[in-house]
Formats: structure tokens, C-alpha cells, sequence
């Protein structure tokens, strides 16, 4: 059986530093059939010379260039405008893949045909390429609170062929937005293969972009808030407290109030503190329980700073707490004063 030709698109933007290490990572990959197209976005430093050159060295390597910037979600639809294969994936200049990444997710999709989407964990390294620490997938149902996909990844080009392109109005979360699109309508799985590395430095755009990234994924989420599917009324309730917490984040109290009235109305236990460690604990439990060996990470209220994407984040845990106390201690009818309380947050 032939392998299938995998089409990987690398955008690049003034990344001469990093560039030719990205594309070697591709040309010592095990798996033969592969084309890479990569897009230059008006680079002004020694990018074009770069990618000119590898033109050169391998017949697979497309070079195409922007005649003016478009930034990331544009220049990556530049590049699967140009794709021709099978399955799809695209990558960052200042990252790398492991010898055999490639080989190793296909070979998955191959043997779960009823799987569009596939991602594997990943390495963190600093700017010289130093060892800082390892990302475990995580399962896909955590999908609508962090994008659990990441930086390796592999997916059918009937996703790309049903979903289109990447949204240009939502750059630096476009990424996090294909997915949970693509978890909407496709089978997505993880693996728990470490096949390549993600490189965190003063220069890329998680570091120099934090509170707009935190700004943008508030705003896609709350666009496919009613399209998550797969959770729970409970669990989406936990995904409004985050984006409560989001907007508290940005100063933004009414529209905080907005999100936790919502939370309230979906789901009014999840006011309480311990309610919503209880309903995230089960949340998690059942994440370890589908995964064929559990997560890395052990979920627990003890470790609430790390699950703060899961609304167990301190500020608004001591807001819940006072909130229950109020009731709790003053009201004959702590029901009624629950309906009462989501009434006023909407104004």
C-alpha cells in the first residue's frame, strides 16, 4: 500500500535564525512521501535567501512569498491553497520535528480509519535549544477550555476540505479555533508519542502577545460556546467562570458578570467553590479513565493555580466563597436567592 503524501505548510516571518533547522527536521524525516510549502510573509531579514536555498537542495520544497504581510492565518491558507496532499499539517520556523513525528502519525490515522485529527505531545526548549520541560497531550474533551492539540499535529485533508481555511479575523488563536471547529464535526484523538520540539523565547508571538492571546480565545470561545458539544451543562458552566475570569482579567466587570450569570442559569451549583472542584475533579477523572494511561499531570484541588483554565482560579474561587456564605447564612430560601443573585448579575 502507498504511503500517503503529507502536505506540511511553514509560514515564516523574518525567522532566518531558527528557519534552517526547522526544514532539516523535515528532510531527515523516515517518512518519504511529503511536500513542504513554505510561506514567506514579506520577510525584510535573510529569510527569502534561506528558503530559495532548500528550493534548490530538494525538489519537495515550494517557496512561495506574500507581497505584503498577512500574518499567520493568512499565510497559512496561502499554503494549503497550494497542497496537494492527503493528509495535512503545518509548522513554525523556530520549532523542530523528531526523527520519525511524521511516520509515527500517520501510522496512527492508518490504523483508526474512524480518526480525522491526530496530536502528540511535545518538548519545551529555550531560545539555545535547551531542554525546559514536556507537554502530554491531554484528552480531546478538554478541548473547550485550552487548546490541547498544540504544536504536533496531523490531520485528513477532508477536514481542511469541509472547513476551509483558517479565520483571518482571529490571529493568534486561529490555530485554537480550527480545532475546536474540526472537534465539532470530526473524531479527534490524541497520542502520547513525544515527537517534537516547541521553542519558547522573548521572540515569538506567546511571548510577546500574552493578554491579546488571553483577549482572542475569550472572544473565539465565546463565539463556539454553544457548539461544545461534548461537555457536559456543568462543565460548560466551568468554561463561562474562565471566561469570567478572563474579562476580570481585562477589567471588564460587566461583562464578568454576564459570564458567571450564565454559568449560574446552566448550572447554579457550580456557584459554590466546592462544587465546581468536585464537578472539574469528575471532569478530569473521566479524561484519565478514556485515555489509555492516564495524563502525566495529576488533577486535583490541591493544584488549583495550574487548573485556573478550569475555573478554579483563586479570585473567583474567594468570590464564590463569600457569595456562599451570604446565602447560605441569610436566607430561608437559598434557591430562591440563587435566582435572585443570576438576575442582578445581568444588570
Amino acid at each position: 500500500m502507498t504511503a500517503p503524501l503529507i502536505s506540511i505548510v511553514l509560514p515564516v516571518y523574518n525567522g532566518a535564525r531558527y528557519l534552517g533547522q526547522a526544514i532539516e527536521s523535515i528532510l531527515a524525516q523516515d517518512y518519504v512521501p511529503w511536500e513542504l510549502i513554505v510561506v514567506d510573509d514579506a520577510s525584510t531579514d535573510e529569510t527569502p535567501g534561506i528558503i530559495s536555498s532548500f528550493v534548490a537542495r530538494d525538489s519537495r520544497i515550494t517557496g512561495i512569498r506574500n507581497p505584503e504581510n498577512r500574518r499567520l492565518p493568512g499565510s497559512l491558507n496561502a499554503g494549503f491553497a497550494r497542497a496537494h496532499g492527503d493528509l495535512l499539517t503545518w509548522t513554525s520556523d523556530d520549532n523542530y520535528y523528531r526523527f520519525a513525528a511524521l511516520t509515527e502519525m500517520a501510522r496512527t490515522l492508518q490504523q483508526r480509519p474512524e480518526v480525522d485529527l491526530v496530536y502528540a505531545s511535545y518538548t519545551l526548549i529555550d531560545a539555545n535549544g535547551r531542554t525546559r520541560g514536556e507537554v502530554q497531550s491531554c484528552h480531546p474533551k478538554l478541548l473547550g477550555f485550552r487548546n490541547t492539540v498544540g504544536a504536533c499535529f496531523l490531520y485528513r485533508r477532508r477536514v481542511y476540505e469541509r472547513l476551509g481555511n483558517y479565520n483571518e479575523s482571529l490571529f493568534l488563536v486561529e490555530d485554537y479555533e480550527y480545532w475546536v471547529r474540526t472537534m465539532c464535526q470530526f473524531q479527534v484523538a490524541r497520542m502520547e508519542a513525544n515527537l517534537y520540539c516547541y521553542r519558547v523565547h522573548d521572540g515569538s508571538l506567546t511571548a510577546q502577545r500574552k493578554q491579546a492571546i488571553d483577549e482572542a480565545r475569550e472572544a473565539m470561545l465565546v463565539r463556539y460556546l454553544s457548539h461544545l458539544h461534548w461537555l457536559t451543562p456543568d462543565e460548560r458552566g466551568l468554561v463561562c467562570f474562565e471566561l469570567a475570569r478572563l474579562a476580570t482579567s481585562g477589567n471588564r466587570r460587566s461583562d464578568a458578570r454576564g459570564f458567571l450569570r450564565r454559568a449560574i442559569l446552566g448550572s447554579p451549583r457550580l456557584l459554590f467553590l466546592r462544587h465546581r472542584r468536585a464537578i472539574a475533579g469528575r471532569l478530569l477523572a473521566t479524561v484519565n479513565a478514556e485515555s489509555s494511561v492516564a495524563d502525566s499531570i495529576t488533577w486535583t484541588a490541591s493544584r488549583s493555580r495550574e487548573l485556573h483554565a478550569l475555573a478554579i482560579h483563586a479570585h473567583l474561587g474567594g468570590l464564590a466563597l463569600r457569595w456562599y456564605y451570604r446565602i447560605a447564612n441569610t436566607c430561608a430560601h437559598p434557591a430562591a436567592a440563587m435566582r435572585r443573585l443570576a438576575s442582578a448579575l445581568h444588570h
